[in-house]
C-alpha cells in the first residue's frame, strides 16, 4: 500500500508541476535598508516555475487615507520541497504564457500549508 501511495503522490506532483508555466522570483525583505538607495535589502529565495491562480473571485475593500483600496487575493502554487515561503515574502512574475502577468508583484500573505501528501505548496498572495 505504501508503494501505491508514493506513486500517487509522485504522479500528482508531476501533474501539478506541468501546470506551473509562470516564472517567478521570490525574495525575503530584511530589516536593513541600503544606505545609498534606501531600498530594503532582500534575500533571494527562489527563481523558478510557479502557477498563479484565483480559484474564486474574492476581494476586500478598505479605506486608506481618503481612498478605497481593493485587494484581490490569489494563490501561488510552488513545487513541493523547492522553497519555504512565509508571510511577507515578495513575488515578482518574470515570465508567463499570459503577457499581462509579467511584471506584476505580489506579497505572500499566508505561509504555504506544508503537508505530507501535497502535490504543490499553495499560498495566498495579494498584489502589491
Amino acid at each position: 500500500m505504501a508503494v501505491a501511495v508514493e506513486a500517487a503522490i509522485r504522479a500528482g506532483r508531476e501533474a501539478a508541476e506541468r501546470l506551473m508555466t509562470t516564472q517567478v522570483v521570490i525574495v525575503r525583505p530584511g530589516d536593513m535598508s541600503d544606505p545609498v538607495t534606501g531600498e530594503p535589502v532582500t534575500t533571494p529565495l527562489y527563481d523558478g516555475k510557479a502557477k498563479l491562480t484565483s480559484y474564486e473571485g474574492h476581494e476586500s475593500a478598505s479605506l486608506a487615507g481618503n481612498r478605497e483600496v481593493s485587494v484581490q487575493r490569489m494563490e501561488l502554487h510552488l513545487p513541493v520541497g523547492r522553497v519555504a515561503v512565509r508571510r511577507g515574502d515578495l513575488v515578482s512574475v518574470v515570465g508567463s504564457r499570459d503577457a499581462l502577468l509579467v511584471g506584476r508583484e505580489f506579497r505572500i500573505t499566508q505561509k504555504a500549508p506544508y503537508k505530507e501528501h501535497a502535490t504543490a505548496y499553495r499560498c495566498t498572495v495579494e498584489e502589491r
